[in-house]
Order: C-alpha cells, then structure tokens, then sequence
C-alpha cells in the first residue's frame, strides 16, 4: 500500500524533523511520516487532496518517487520498453533505467501503470541501496519458492536496514 511504502522510504533517507500535509484521509498512524515526506517533496497525493494510503501504487509512482530520493532529473533518452510512449513517467523510468536500477519484463515492456509487487519493491530498494548477497545461511520462507526470481533478494531484505540514500 502507499502506507507500506511510505514507510518503507522513511526509513532510506534522513528525513526533516517537521511534518506538513493537508490530506483529508490521512489516518493518525501515518501522519508523521507521510507529512515528512510530503516536507521533503518525496511524495505527494492526489488532485483532490487525498493521499489514498490503504491503495497500491503503480511501478511509475515508484520509479518517480525513487528518482526524486536520489536526486535524478527525468530522462530525456530513450529505453527499450515498448509501452512508455507518451507516459507520463517516461523520463522518471529512463532515467532509473539508464542507472541500472530498474529493468522490464521479458517481453519489452515496463508496465507502468501496474502495481508493484513486493518482489519487485524489495529487488529495486536492494539494488539501489547496494545490498551484496548474504553470508552464511539464506532464511526460509514458506511462501518462497527455491526457484522463484527474487528469493535471494527477499532474503537480503528480511536482515536489518543499516543504509541510508544521501541526497
């Protein structure tokens, strides 16, 4: 959910003590943290004032976030994705793209109004923040298979986050 992610992001970049947001459907829970990242223009919401924290986000939604943590400007160049004609994320996506943090489908496209996917999520923070392959013993998780593309990225991200992004 956007709520997940936002305080997934809180946790990767040093944030301003100060909170602000004008969100009518902001629960208390997540008030900080969204405020804080609305202060360090992280994030932001809807046109019509919401923030919709219980709803998923997009891979575009990610990918211009991520850009905006990392201090990247949109991405003029093109990409082999087939389907970012005209979106409104290309440049955002090319430019995550052209740093090698992102990568599509095997089929040439991106899909960027899809939502993001845990495994997805985890790949693309591990590949930014620079998460080396364990040492020692891979955790098991009963809903993982051996097999499954992003196994050894969920189980870099099951230890304890010790990186922040600097800007």
């Amino acid at each position: 959910t956007r709520y997940e992610m936002a305080e997934i992001f809180s946790r990767l970049v040093v944030l301003p003590e100060e909170s602000s947001h004008s969100f009518t459907d902001v629960d208390g829970a997540h008030s900080t943290v969204v405020g804080q990242l609305v202060r360090a223009e992280i994030i932001n919401g809807f046109s019509d004032g919401t923030f919709r924290g219980q709803s998923p986000m997009t891979r575009a939604q990610v990918s211009k976030i991520l850009c905006l943590m990392l201090d990247l400007q949109p991405d003029s160049r093109s990409t082999e994705f087939t389907d970012l004609s005209r979106h409104w994320a290309a440049g955002y996506i090319s430019s995550l793209t052209h740093e090698g943090y992102i990568a599509g489908y095997p089929d040439g496209t991106f899909r960027p109004d899809n939502e993001v996917t845990r495994a997805e999520f985890v790949t693309l923070i591990n590949r930014i923040i620079g998460r080396e392959d364990l040492e020692g013993e891979d955790p098991t998780f009963s809903d993982v298979k051996e097999t499954f593309w992003a196994k050894s990225d969920i189980c870099k991200a099951s230890f304890p986050l010790s990186t922040h992004i600097t800007q």
